[in-house]
């Protein structure tokens, strides 16, 4: 999907399947101006959840992304080192040096900062949750990181260890309920 699942479309999702609200959302709401920001506190249970029913309702064979795939809509085919070059821009994306203070709506810095693809908020705003296990570099698609179990639900796959990576910082994490500071982006193919 171009943009991460923004808090408005992870409600309708709650609100259709009854499943836990996320970190952060008081009494159950997210905050009523952050209604197109990127949807935090969700752990990788939450985001495979929310893949399975957007996949229902949508029709589309939505799942999360692997890290080879977010990374090649991230860097593309040339290895930029940001998604919309080689050069630091600090006005393309939420970051510290903009001083934000949050999240901030997920077109903010498209489409300039969209990376080749025209994928947005591929740098900054929030870390995403891929499905691959976390390995490292250089990549191996062999070496275990892509082995995926089949989960109870058919036609659905769930990595045997849940990892999180963001463009440029990559760190191993659990996919523990109540992680924090983390979304997701769906992949349909």
């Amino acid at each position: 999907m171009r943009y991460p699942v923004t808090n408005s479309q992870y409600q309708l999702f709650l609100a259709a399947t009854g499943h836990r609200p996320p970190l952060f959302w008081k009494d159950g709401q997210y905050p009523a101006a952050a209604a197109d920001h990127p949807v935090v506190g969700v752990s990788f249970h939450d985001a495979v959840a929310f893949c399975r029913w957007a996949r229902e309702i949508m029709g589309l064979p939505l799942r999360l992304p692997t890290e080879v795939e977010w990374e090649k809509a991230a860097r593309g085919t040339d290895g930029r080192l940001y998604p919309w070059g080689d050069a630091w821009n600090p006005a393309l994306c939420n970051n510290r040096e903009g001083k934000a203070k949050g999240t901030t709506p997920v077109t903010q810095f498209s489409p300039a900062g969209d990376s080749v693809y025209g994928v947005a908020d591929l740098a900054g705003n929030v870390q995403e949750w891929c499905s691959s296990l976390f390995g490292p570099y250089p990549y191996d698609p062999a070496d275990g990181r892509e082995v995926l179990v089949y989960d109870m639900a058919p036609g659905s796959l769930l990595p045997q260890h849940a990892r999180k990576r963001r463009h440029r910082q990559r760190r191993a994490s659990g996919g523990q309920p109540g992680q924090a500071d983390l979304t997701r982006r769906l992949l349909a193919g």
